[in-house]
């Protein structure tokens, strides 16, 4: 008998905060019927399991498993697990998933492995110093001066500046 599993990530990048699909397929790639168990383990402190698109799918805090039904010889089947990558995961660390299908003495297994990717923006912004009321009726402008450089491993897609004035 045998099984065949594999795990991908959709190419979805890493994203602290962002969703994280990771898609399951699995097969039965023998002679006879298979009932296998499938068993994903996953990173609990970097991954948040948020659900599944098979609903007979459980979560056992770091390890996700689906006892499937029958499956005739050359049966295939997938789900995809929804993930969110945790906020406080580090950039440039990594998300190793694991997959197995067992059924018998039918093993199969695959191991994903994806880069944690973010911005980093650590920015500075100077201004002139401090204006009186006086200066601001009379239209002084205040002067800023923003660096701004992105030095983490991925894209800053939304960059806001904003500043904060007391009266």
């Amino acid at each position: 008998d045998s099984l065949t599993i594999k795990g991908n990530q959709f190419y979805t990048v890493a994203r602290p905060g962002y969703q994280y699909p990771v898609y399951v397929h699995y097969e039965n790639s023998g002679t006879t019927n298979l009932s296998p168990q499938i068993v994903i383990n996953y990173h609990n402190s970097r991954l948040i399991y948020d659900s599944s698109s098979n609903l007979s799918v459980t979560n056992n805090g770091s390890t996700l498993q689906l006892n499937a039904p029958s499956m005739v010889p050359g049966e295939q089947a997938f789900f995809i697990a929804y993930f969110r990558v945790n906020t406080s995961v580090v950039i440039g660390d990594s998300i190793t998933t694991t997959f197995a299908a067992t059924a018998g003495s039918a093993v199969s297994y695959d191991t994903t492995k994806s880069e944690i990717r973010s911005s980093f923006d650590p920015n500075d912004k100077l201004a002139t110093p401090t204006l009186s009321p006086a200066q601001v009726s009379a239209g002084r402008f205040i002067n800023y001066k923003i660096r701004f450089q992105n030095t983490g491993n991925d894209t800053a897609f939304n960059v806001v500046i904003s500043d904060t004035l007391n009266n």
